[in-house]
């Protein structure tokens, strides 16, 4: 993706899914379930923000980069770290600075 990812970029897809790709065999469904400004944060080049994730709750992977796919964008590279589960699944946050 060319474009730097942003706050924008994702807000209009609060609610639908994204594929987390863990390997070449495996990859975790997940709906983005936030996408929110970070108050009192500086940021480079964007306005810092948040990306909260629930995946399935047995859907456990630790921290690290991810390609990440969805249906109307082009692939891209998030870092996901697991957050812990909530009564919607397990949580992975994404945070830009």
């Amino acid at each position: 993706m060319s474009d730097p990812l942003t706050l924008e970029t994702f807000a209009p897809h609060v609610g639908e899914t994204f594929r987390m790709i863990v390997n070449d065999e495996w990859e975790i469904h997940m709906r983005l379930s936030s996408a929110t400004p970070l108050a009192g944060a500086r940021g480079g080049n964007r306005a810092p923000f948040s990306l909260i994730f629930h995946a399935p709750p047995l859907a456990m992977v630790e921290q690290q980069l991810f390609g990440v796919e969805h249906e109307t964008m082009a692939p891209f590279v998030l870092f996901l770290v697991p957050i812990g589960p909530d009564d919607a699944g397990m949580r992975y946050e994404a945070v830009f600075t």
